[in-house]
């Protein structure tokens, strides 16, 4: 399968060389002996010895070892007919792959159009088809011509397996070449790349979903195969997610002038570490139960933590006098960023997780901002929408002190949100 982000490096890595054609690097992964000794072995103990009975246990392994370096060799070419294909319409192809799952052609440029994205995918499959009929014309000549049961039956499970890599890269959800081909077709009925990239992977995690969901079901029918029918699912649903992000990317890319703050949910409630679930509610107002996430603070105002209301509740009443906020807090230590950092560099930052980054200003924390922001912002940006012209960040603004006698620690109490335009008194009012 091609992959065009001209940003991701190969997660592979180099790989142990294995050549080139027509100026493009062939590498392999040591992860290919995986897939080398699994195929040798079905190949060996199971697959040739019913389809071809009464031969040595040796020349079932050779035969088997020989059937699956030609089945590498056919992902080769498979990748080679991508690279081909792209180099054809003018696109640096870096190096192809192969690994334990088949094989990752790097290309370090998008296609220009839909017709060539679409040829540039559909050239793998294409490949892989041709291989299993050729294969399965092999096989036929080599029984016509009385060749030994064993070559026939290992030409036969070679063209089998072309034909079936043809057909499951065709289905249609990124990262498979199908997924690229109904990228570029909605591409070309739409003129929106970016809007097919996003279909195209919806549908590839879909799909992976329901292959883990059917490798399951064969594994509990007591069939170990579907454990691979897991793997490739949940590689294709990582993928899918990887996809869809870096389509976000690309547009968020494009609203350097923004900074966090100005896509932040303002917050106006935070939650002293060191107080008891009974001292935190006591001090509450239904207004302060509208924000979901409660950042959790040190005395010197620091975030140690993020805890949410569903949290507070599965305290038992009984444990909530004694049970601190700091002890709800099972996720890592948070994310922390300024509120003047750009929003491109924000996503590198989240890494992908689902909790936000607590945004501080002015040595206070004055909002979240995670993926949720992020989505909606790409829904504006695809909306037409760009950013008027925006203002550095500014620090919220202390309100005056409270009453001590209201609260332990009034040095964490009073302020407004960042950006809200609110001054003291109960709207404002952080915890």
């Amino acid at each position: 399968m091609p992959a065009s982000d001209p940003a991701a490096d190969n997660p592979l890595g180099p790989g142990l060389p294995l050549g080139s054609y027509r100026g493009v690097r062939l590498a392999a992964h040591w992860s290919v002996l995986v897939t080398l000794g699994l195929l040798t072995f079905l190949l060996a103990t199971s697959g040739l010895p019913t389809g071809a009975p009464g031969y040595p246990a040796g020349d079932y392994w050779v035969a088997g070892a020989a059937a699956s370096l030609a089945f590498l060799a056919s992902l080769a070419a498979h990748e080679l007919a991508h690279a081909v294909t792209a180099r054809h319409y003018g696109l640096p192809v870096r190096r192809i792959t192969l690994w334990l799952l088949g094989g990752f052609t790097e290309l370090t440029a998008e296609a220009r159009t839909a017709r060539a994205e679409a040829l540039i995918a559909a050239a793998g499959p294409a490949t892989s088809l041709a291989l299993g009929v050729l294969g399965g014309g092999a096989a036929v000549l080599a029984a016509l011509a009385g060749a030994p049961m064993l070559l026939i039956d290992a030409l036969a499970w070679l063209a089998v397996t072309n034909f079936l890599l043809g057909l499951f890269n065709l289905l249609p959800g990124a990262p498979l070449d199908g997924g690229r081909l109904l990228a570029a077709v909605l591409w070309w009925r739409s003129g929106d790349r970016r809007r097919a990239s996003r279909t195209a992977a919806s549908a590839g995690s879909v799909l992976g979903v329901l292959l883990i969901a059917l490798g399951l079901v064969e594994v509990i029918a007591g069939m170990l195969a579907g454990l691979w029918l897991v793997l490739v699912g949940g590689f294709l649903r990582a993928n899918a997610s990887a996809q869809a992000s870096s389509v976000e990317l690309t547009e968020l890319a494009e609203l350097a002038e923004l900074r966090v703050a100005d896509v932040m949910r303002p917050v106006t409630v935070l939650a002293p570490s060191w107080w008891t679930v009974t001292d935190f509610v006591s001090r509450c107002s239904p207004a302060t139960a509208g924000q979901r996430t409660l950042p959790l603070v040190d005395p010197d105002g620091s975030p140690t933590g993020l805890i949410s209301w569903a949290d507070l509740v599965r305290v038992p009443p009984g444990a909530r006098d004694r049970t601190r906020l700091a002890e709800l807090d099972k996720h890592p230590r948070p994310v922390v960023v300024p509120a003047e950092l750009p929003v491109p560099e924000l996503p590198p930052r989240l890494a992908g997780g689902t909790e936000p980054a607590v945004v501080v200003a002015g040595g206070r924390v004055v909002g979240l901002a995670g993926q949720t922001e992020l989505r909606r912002l790409a829904e504006l940006r695809r909306l037409g929408w760009r950013p008027a012209a925006v203002g550095p960040p500014v620090a919220p603004r202390p309100s005056a002190t409270p009453d001590p006698a209201a609260t332990p620690d009034p040095a964490l109490v009073g302020g407004s949100g960042a950006g809200d335009g609110s001054g003291g008194g109960e709207s404002g009012r952080r915890w």
